[in-house]
Parts: structure tokens; sequence; C-alpha cells
């Protein structure tokens, strides 16, 4: 439950610069709850909901960091999704690339 605590600290808008950065190295760092980083990826901008984006900035690093394969469908939607921020699209490509299989590429 520490990780998905991590993910919603990070996610508040005022968390300061420097609580983000430690987040993101506990969040690589850490071996377990890793579920949650997978889990927080189903979650999709949505303006009606009022619904924000996962930050993936720091959830994609961690899954890459632990060699989370269970992630791939997930971050295949986060490539479809429109709302997926065009700054973080390189990154979850990366993760698609180095944890999926080869029938994920096309």
């Amino acid at each position: 439950m520490v990780t998905r605590d991590l993910l919603d600290i990070y996610s508040q808008r005022g968390t300061p610069g420097a609580v983000r950065e430690a987040i993101g190295e506990a969040l690589r760092t850490r071996t377990v709850g890793t579920q949650y980083l997978v889990e927080a990826l189903d979650r999709h901008y949505d303006y009606l909901e009022g619904t924000s984006a996962p930050p993936l900035e720091v959830i994609v690093p961690a899954i890459l960091e632990n060699r989370i394969a269970a992630a791939v469908p997930a971050l295949l939607q986060q490539l479809a999704d429109h709302e997926t921020p065009l700054g973080a699209l390189p990154l979850v490509m990366r993760a698609v690339v180095e944890l999926g299989d080869p029938s994920v590429l096309p």
C-alpha cells in the first residue's frame, strides 16, 4: 500500500519537485507493491469523470526497473489513448519493446 500512497502523493498538484524526485527514486527501488504501478496504468484522463492521466513519468521507469512484463497490456492501452501526454509516449514505447514479446511490436 506504500506504493499506492506514494503515487497518490506524487499526483497531488501541490507536491514540491524535490518530493516528487524522491518518490520517483523510491518507486524505482521498491520491489513490493508493484501491482499498484500496473493498476495505476488503468486510469485514463476523463474530463467528465474528473480523472487525470496517471503519472507515467514516474510509473514507467519503476516498471522498467522491476521488469514487470505483466504491465505490457496496460502500457499498450496507454499508447492507444489519445489523452496520453506526448512527452510520455517514447518512454511507454520503450517499456513495451523491452518488456513485451515480439508479438506486441507491430
